[in-house]
């Protein structure tokens, strides 16, 4: 829970507030949706489609395809599988930006503007008015393993058993077999993270955050969750292995798996 509890605080210091609900679907009111829909029609109509279904005047041309906000499939969120972002969630992306893509940040933007245009991209999808799909469950923490030398080398271990090396490659550069023949959830190419090269890595910049990853899964995406198929010590022992090769303080060369024991 402390790596809950510090991005939390993150977002109190950097300014950003706490939105909505994760107990209850939240309408907002009228006057935000339309400064909600004249930001987003100004600014984020050009990639994303002017009825946020991905089909911008500038979509064709990107290689990482803008997000289909009528689906309610986000990637980048702290809640289970297969569900619904958070307000949070989707104010991270905003202030953020999705590095390494043509989704740049909106720093300048304030908390209120943020909260409008959060409200009005979740009128696209009739999935976050749906009180079914809530409470929103998110992901538990579990106890943080250190990045140490010992952790790297388990996290090496689960990285050949869990076979993430048929996309992410031997030595995790993203040229694994199945990386040139991957699609994502609309039949657009989609190409495996060189998780040896951090300006290529959208939202991995602390194991913390690769943790996330591995328990959320990336919706929409060939990458699922793996809540059910490791255990927390295994994924932040894979999350600090995965942190090493972008840092390049693995201490191992690159060896194929087959000659993991």
């Amino acid at each position: 829970m402390l790596a809950v509890a510090v991005i939390t605080v993150s977002l109190f210091s950097l300014g950003w507030i706490l939105l909505g609900s994760n107990d209850i679907p939240v309408k907002a009111d009228p006057a935000t949706l339309a400064k909600g829909k004249a930001l987003y029609d100004d600014i984020c109509a050009t990639c994303h489609g002017m009825n946020g279904n991905g089909d911008g005047v500038l979509a064709a041309n990107l290689q990482t395809k803008p997000r289909n906000f009528t689906t309610g499939a986000f990637k980048f969120r702290s809640t289970l599988s297969g569900q619904l972002p958070t307000d949070e969630d989707l104010s991270i992306t905003i202030k953020s930006g999705t590095h390494s893509t043509a989704m740049t940040t909106f720093e300048t933007f304030s908390p209120e503007q943020i909260w409008a245009l959060v409200q009005y991209i979740k009128t696209f999808s009739p999935r976050f008015s749906d009180s079914n799909e809530y409470p929103l469950k998110t992901i538990s923490y579990g106890n943080e393993i250190p990045f140490t030398r010992e952790s790297i080398a388990k996290g090496r271990k689960v990285y050949v058993e869990m076979q993430c090396n048929k996309c992410h490659g031997d030595a995790g550069e993203g040229n694994g077999p199945s990386a040139d023949s991957m699609v994502d959830n609309w039949d657009d190419p989609i190409q495996p993270s060189d998780l040896t090269n951090p300006s290529a890595l959208k939202f991995a910049t602390s194991p913390a955050e690769i943790f996330r990853t591995f328990a959320t899964g990336l919706d929409g995406t060939p990458m699922p969750s793996y809540r059910e198929a490791m255990s927390d010590s295994e994924m932040w022992n894979l999350g600090n292995y995965i942190y090493s090769l972008q840092t390049h303080q693995g201490y191992y060369e690159p060896i194929k798996a087959e000659e993991i024991k």
